[in-house]
């Protein structure tokens, strides 16, 4: 995982920023873009690298309170992935269930997507599913270190290790950089980043 040439700029803004009311992610309706960049290691080939561009957006439909600290957001985005020698659409829906515990809250997730291949193959379906724990490590600032399976309808699959900074510039932006190491079949690996701008509502 690449996330520590980022995570010094991203403090020295968090030490001149104002906090907000202590929040995650969790939990929060909101809309963002993201723009990332992937990297493969296919041994004696040359890397396989690609960026993603992205929309979407989380809703919270089952927030937590005083009579629950049980947690649901759903969610969904479109992203366009252009590579060398090829492009594809990708269009997902997201949900996470997560235990409220105050500074952490773990939690589960589920993706399904349908990925438009075009000329380059046949589309396919898609999923992953993932374990993750927000943790708040100030009142606008938060880790959520994850680990995520995910399968491709024609049978690849791969794991991917990592985690997401991210902060409340104010009530209603928020910013994160995640970043992780990707393991896929026959012992190809690689990595990946992504930038994530948010609106809160």
């Amino acid at each position: 995982m690449k996330l520590a040439n980022t995570i010094i700029p991203v403090l020295a803004l968090l030490a001149a920023t104002t906090g907000v009311q202590a929040r995650g992610l969790l939990g929060q309706n909101y809309v963002e873009a993201s723009v990332g960049f992937a990297s493969v290691d296919v041994g004696a080939f040359s890397d396989v690298e690609n960026w993603t561009y992205g929309l979407g957006g989380n809703y919270a439909l089952l927030q937590t309170g005083d009579n629950s600290s049980i947690g649901l957001d759903i969610g969904g985005d479109v992203a366009l992935l252009d590579g060398e020698g090829f492009e594809a659409t990708g269009l997902s829906v997201d949900t996470v269930v997560y235990y409220d515990a105050g500074q952490f809250k773990p939690g589960i997730g589920l993706s399904l997507a349908y990925v438009f291949e075009g000329d380059n193959a046949d589309d396919e379906f898609g999923g992953s599913v993932a374990a993750l724990v927000e943790w708040e490590i100030s009142k606008d600032t938060t880790l959520t270190p994850f680990i995520a399976y995910n399968r491709v309808e024609e049978g690849t699959d791969s794991w991917a290790y990592g985690s997401e900074l991210a902060f409340w510039v104010n009530e209603h932006l928020n910013v994160g950089v995640t970043g992780s190491y990707d393991r896929y079949d026959n012992d190809i690996d690689g990595y990946s980043m992504m930038l994530n701008v948010r609106y809160g509502f």
